[in-house]
């Protein structure tokens, strides 16, 4: 084999490499963190697939916590996650399929709930 061949060969394995490096960075999933509005007494997190979410209650003050989420899976529908076990528990969700979007909220009876912004691993959305 001459010099010449061996160079390009070289070449042809160091740009293959290029490329399938930057194609797995593209690969890596966003992770998912979100608190409640008002000092974020409600935590939701994804991390790694984000095919799981959690949801901590992170105040002693009687109201259950709740992360709503939608699924690659299922687009437009909406799931929730409850948490009524108090301050300082934490609870999961099952498997499935990505977590596009997500938000953590305080449940209030009878007034709107003390909700996050929604987290979607494109762009942020504000409103409801």
């Amino acid at each position: 084999m001459s010099i010449r061949s061996r160079s390009v060969s070289r070449i042809a394995v160091v740009a293959l490499g290029m490329t399938l490096a930057a194609g797995s960075t593209l690969a890596v999933a966003q992770d998912i963190s979100v608190e409640s509005s008002n000092g974020g007494y409600a935590a939701a997190w994804s991390y790694g697939t984000n095919s799981k979410i959690g949801l901590a209650d992170r105040k002693a003050d009687g109201r259950p916590v709740k992360a709503e989420y939608n699924r690659r899976a299922h687009d437009t529908k909406k799931f929730t996650l409850w948490n009524k076990e108090g301050s300082g528990k934490r609870t999961y969700s099952g498997v499935g399929s990505k977590i596009w979007d997500a938000r953590a909220c305080v449940v209030i009876n009878n007034w709107p709930d003390d909700c996050g912004r929604w987290w979607s691993d494109d762009h942020i959305v504000t409103g409801d």
